[in-house]
């Protein structure tokens, strides 16, 4: 069943975790209204406070069509939890198929939304840092949105600019001059990270392990070299745009404003898009200023000075009028948030599928929509055996955590660390669905251990199905 967090709110579904907490989805029992709550338990790690006090410091200031919205944060009994819009469409990394990417016009409009996006945290001051897909979210309407601001800083205050010489960020997206200076620039660093988004969009791949000298990917790259994949799956209109933003001189890097002005960038695919994801169920999702008619679509600017993680007041509602859902502003962010926590608070995903939050919903339409994420043709302990069966003949490392869950261990091809969770859940009667998580690693990565185990699992798959209603 459903687990409740307070009196008239269930947890659904773990949508995602980190270092610090996890990101948990969360229904109203009446109206059928949905959340993302982060929370994060501070005891972890000692440094894990600080960094999210600045965290929510420069989440608080966003509001922006393809920024995910922060509503609010509480804290209770020593754990943070900060609202969150809820991004029903899932992770960017989750629509790219491994060594394949996605159809050109859908690498455009990701892409064009990424950086109206990166355009308006840069006007605020603020780098992100990480901008990798785990780290992308959609709507579902197909709207990218721009999650996770942990790595973030502001590195203009008052008008004035600084450098930046923190070293952070994932490895294959980072920029060259982050690994190998003492300071860097902050926007053509995040820049850089967009150009590697859009490599993994259109070619389904990475185009090196790291950007520096001995990596012989990049290496061929630097010297102009264009025969081998990822840039011979790329068409040359977007690899003439790649090669200006894949600049390893920050001086000829192409800006946001010349990434606007390119061929490439300002094409019109707009009778080409379709969703892959498109469902004719949505959740509702909390009201936000992009709903209401009139609203400007345009950010509105302010002068900002930097925030003081010390002076984060944590049991705040929301800042401004038109950042308010409804659902009496999350009810005024669960009022005294009197918890009412499972035996098993990891245990979210639903068992009984009978026992229905929002009326007479199927549970499973209201999950974030994956493709990674399958239906078996048997029950649920014989879809389980045969999971662990197969996944040992792949020599990954396989955890059965109770009856619900298994996580699986493994090294990916650049030698990192992977690690995903399965959840499977009752469907209906000998049908079962099998719900793949990532957990730590890189999200391409995941997707084709995913599908060398879907293969693996062979006739009990039933084809082309899935629980969701299309």
């Amino acid at each position: 069943m459903a687990a409740t967090f307070v009196e008239g709110w269930d947890f659904v579904q773990t949508l995602g975790e980190g270092a610090y907490g996890e990101v948990r989805l969360l229904i109203n029992k009446d109206s059928g209204e949905a959340v993302a709550v982060k929370i994060i338990n501070p005891n972890r790690n000692l440094s894990s406070a600080q960094l999210v006090r600045k965290e929510v410091c420069i989440h608080r200031m966003m509001n922006h069509t393809n920024i995910i919205k922060f509503y609010g944060c509480r804290a209770d009994a020593g754990i943070q939890y900060l609202f969150l819009e809820y991004a029903e469409g899932g992770e960017l990394y989750d629509r790219i198929e491994p060594d394949i990417g996605i159809p050109e016009c859908q690498a455009h409009h990701y892409f064009t939304q990424l950086i109206v996006g990166v355009e308006y945290l840069h006007q605020m001051g603020v780098a992100h840092r990480d901008l990798k897909p785990e780290n992308i979210l959609l709507d579902s309407r197909d709207n990218l949105k721009i999650s996770d601001f942990g790595l973030a800083t502001l590195f203009r205050n008052r008008g004035q600019e600084r450098k930046l010489f923190k070293r952070c960020g994932t490895v294959p997206y980072i920029a060259p001059e982050v690994r190998n200076c003492n300071e860097y620039e902050a926007q053509p660093a995040d820049l850089w990270s967009c150009g590697i988004i859009l490599v993994a969009l259109l070619a389904g791949e990475l185009p090196w392990d790291e950007p520096r000298d001995h990596c012989l990917d990049y290496g061929l790259w630097k010297k102009g070299s264009y025969s081998q994949a990822p840039w011979k799956k790329i068409m040359n209109i977007p690899l003439e745009l790649l090669k200006k933003i894949l600049q390893e001189n920050v001086s000829k890097r192409y800006t946001i404003g010349q990434i606007k002005k390119d061929p490439w960038f300002r094409s019109n695919y707009s009778n080409s898009i379709k969703s892959p994801l498109h469902s004719g169920h949505r959740v509702k999702r909390m009201r936000t200023s992009d709903d209401i008619v009139g609203a400007s679509s345009s950010p509105h600017l302010t002068s900002l000075s930097q925030p003081d993680p010390q002076n984060t007041d944590w049991n705040t509602s929301f800042s401004e009028e038109s950042k308010t859902p409804s659902c009496a502003a999350v009810q005024h962010l669960m009022n005294g948030l009197s918890l009412s926590q499972p035996a098993q608070f990891d245990q979210m995903l639903l068992n009984d599928l009978s026992q229905t939050p929002a009326g007479s919903q199927n549970p499973l339409q209201r999950l974030c929509k994956r493709l990674t994420r399958i239906t078996t043709n048997c029950d649920m302990e014989c879809t389980i055996s045969n999971l662990i069966e197969n996944i040992n003949l792949l020599n990954y490392q396989v955890k059965r955590i109770d009856t619900l869950q298994v996580t699986v261990s493994t090294t990916d091809r650049r030698g990192n660390r992977l690690k995903f969770k399965i959840i499977v859940m009752t469907y209906s009667f000998e049908k079962t669905v099998i719900d793949f998580r990532l957990a730590k690693g890189d999200g391409l990565e995941f997707k084709r251990c995913f599908r060398r185990i879907r293969d693996k699992l062979g006739d009990i798959v039933i084809k082309n199905t899935c629980p969701e209603k299309r």
